[in-house]
This record gives structure tokens, sequence and C-alpha cells, in this order.
């Protein structure tokens, strides 16, 4: 049935007009990043390859489906959507749809037919196997030195001082215009991982000019610090860009094994760690609370959180949307930790309710329209905790 792949290669743009019409945007923005089909409110997050109609490779930066990679091929897509059963109903479908003539009808074989195609189809498996990796280990080496790049070139939003960096000041006029002023008292290594870039390049196509911005660009990493990508926010007059897209995030290096991806903001309080989607979010919560509190970047990000080393309870920080897309994702990371030993975790909702006319309300709109009194403070995030714990320790001795 290797037949199939070889025949699908020069196809794979009429195959995905065919089985995935929803997907058929992406080929118009052939190589460039366009919103997610499959993810709701994603503004960037997909795209196909270049010579997609040779390869049948797709990316989606956070797929639904949980593949380890955000690479896709056409066939890991018609499996993971549903759209074929299985490998052979796979080999059917398109092979029908191409027209070739075993598999309009169907396909039936003897078993020395069966056995030397298994050995034909496993040996493709293999090195088509040993591609991937070879094409994954290059991507993620080139991501790894891109992104190290662009952190080079960054500056700091303290001085050595530990007063704000003059140079970073297009950062701090959003910080302030986000209700964030009070981060200029804060420790400079509670941001470490938040810098600035000065006029960082916006790519807006081949044969456009770029623009040029002040950017907050943060670290990604993993539980064990691995870095991953970096989160870009574009920025001008102290708001984000006026661009399609003013959040990015960079490639990323695909062979790490966790999936855990946050920007780490502030220090663990005795164990206890938050969480929020939102760069801004989780900065409002640890400034009004004193919780170091990361951020997972999106939603889907929030059900892959690990608990860092020494840490034993997450407060998941989650908005409070209309569609409950990050209240979902915090209910199903609770529903994980409780299945785990010596970990627990536990949601923290805007108690307001949202705006007439808007999506949603996070914990920076609470900031900005309550001020921080609208918080839980940090004594009474403990005293929660400890009281969780108590009752916890009790039913497992019970």
């Amino acid at each position: 049935m290797s037949d199939v792949f070889l025949a699908a290669k020069g196809h794979y743009d009429a195959l995905l007009r065919n089985f995935f019409p929803e997907c058929t945007g992406m080929l118009q923005a052939r190589g460039r990043h366009v919103p997610d089909p499959y993810r709701s409110g994603s503004k960037d997050g997909a795209r196909v390859d270049k010579d997609f109609n040779n390869t049948g490779r797709l990316y989606f930066n956070s797929n639904v489906w949980g593949l380890d990679s955000s690479c896709v091929t056409f066939y890991q897509l018609m499996i993971a959507t549903g759209n074929a059963k299985n490998q052979r109903d796979f080999f059917v479908k398109v092979g029908s749809f191409l027209g070739l003539p075993e598999y309009e009808k169907g396909y039936h074989e003897s078993r020395k037919e069966r056995m030397e195609r298994e050995l034909r189809d496993r040996k493709m498996r293999e090195e088509q196997e040993k591609i991937a990796m070879a094409e994954l280990e290059k991507r993620s080496a080139e991501a790894v030195a891109k992104n190290k790049e662009m952190l080079k070139d960054t500056i700091p939003l303290f001085s050595k001082t530990g007063d704000i960096n003059p140079d970073a000041v297009e950062v701090w006029k959003y910080f302030f215009k986000r209700g964030l002023a009070g981060l200029i008292n804060v420790k400079p290594s509670a941001l470490r991982n938040l810098r600035c870039a000065v006029q960082l390049e916006y790519y807006l196509g081949k044969g456009k000019k770029s623009l040029h911005f002040d950017s907050l660009v943060c670290r990604v990493q993993t539980e064990k610090d691995e870095g991953v990508q970096l989160h870009r926010t574009y920025l001008k007059d102290g708001k984000k860009a006026d661009v399609e897209c003013p959040k990015k995030l960079t490639a990323s290096d695909e062979r790490l094994q966790s999936k855990c991806r946050y920007i780490k903001i502030g220090e663990p309080v005795e164990g206890v760690v938050g969480i929020a989607e939102g760069v801004e979010t989780a900065l409002s919560v640890y400034l009004a609370t004193g919780l170091g509190c990361y951020c997972c970047v999106c939603a889907q990000n929030m059900k892959n959180f690990v608990l860092p080393e020494g840490c034993h309870t997450v407060a998941v920080f989650a908005d409070k949307d209309k569609s409950k897309t990050g209240e979902i994702a915090a209910r199903e990371l609770v529903a994980k930790f409780k299945e785990q030993r010596n970990a627990d975790a536990f949601v923290v909702l805007p108690k307001q309710p949202i705006p007439e006319g808007a999506k949603g309300i996070d914990w920076n709109d609470v900031l900005q329209m309550y001020g921080a009194q609208a918080f839980p403070t940090i004594k009474t995030i403990m005293t929660f905790v400890r009281n969780r714990q108590s009752k916890l320790n009790s039913s497992a001795r019970r």
C-alpha cells in the first residue's frame, strides 16, 4: 500500500481540499501562519509547508489531538480527526480519490500479498521515521540557534542599579497602561525571563517590507528549565502594535520530551505556585498577591502543566470566558492532579461579572477595574492550601 503515498505526492493540495475543506485557507497563505481551524480564538496557530503539495506536512503550534510534534503529516491528520478509522481505511479512501484501480472498489489481498505489503510498509515507515527525525533535528537546531540569537539581542527590564531600564521604555509604558505600574517595585529577578527587544522585525511576507517594533520578549521553558521558544508582544505607544498578530511564538525545540510550557514569573511560596493563561494575567496575579505565577501562554498548555521541583500545589487563575475555554482547561488540570500523589490543584476564577459586550474577564481586567483588593491575599491563599492539605491527608489515612 506504499503506492498510495507515492501517488499522493504532488496531489496533497487536492487531498486537503477534499478531506479538510476547513483547512483550505491555509493553502492560500502557504508557508505562513494562519488561524488554527481546530482551535477557537487562534490567530496564527497553523500553517502548511511551503512545498505542501509534495510533502503533505502541516504545522499546528498547539495541536488539539495531543500529538508529540507540531509537525503533522496528512496521514496523521486523517487518523487524528477520524477522517480515516485506521491505516487500511486511509489507503482505501485516499487511493480511491487518487483513482488507483485496486482501491476504487475496495481492496482484497491474498495472504502472500498481505505479508509482502506489510514488509514494504514497515520498511517505508522506518525510512519515513528516519527522515522525519532528521528533519525534526534540523528544525529544532535551527530554532534553538535563532532563539538564542534573538534573546542575545534583547535587554533587561531593569538596570544594574535596580531601576527601570530607560531603553526598555516601550515595555514599561505597556505595563503602565495595563495597570501593572507596581512592577517597578518588584525584585528584578522576578522578571528575569521578560526582556525588551528594540526594533524587533515583524515579518509581513515575501516581497513585502518588514515592520519594526520595540517588543516584550519572554522565555518559554519546561518544568526542567529547558528553553523551548520565545513569546513576543509587538508594541507601539504603550499598546499592542496595530498588526494582524501582535503576539507571536517563535519556532520551538521539538526534541524536548516534556509538553509542559510556561513563562516563569516570580517564585513559588511554600510549595505553592500560580499559573495563568496570558502574560499580563500572570503578572497581575504576581503583583497583587506576591505569589509566583507562571504564564502558560494559552489555555491548552494549562492541561500539560507539571509542578516544578519543590512544589506541591498549583492555583490556577483561569480566565472567565463566555466560551469557558480557560475554565474547562483549568478543570482538566485539576482532574489530572487528583490522580497524582503529593500534587494538588484548584481553580481561582474572577468573582466579577463579564462586562457587557465583552467575551470574558481575566485577572488583568480585574486589576484594572477593581484593583489589587479584588484578589485573594497571599495569607488567604496559604490558609486555603493548608486546609486542603489537611483534608487530603485526612482522607488518605482513612
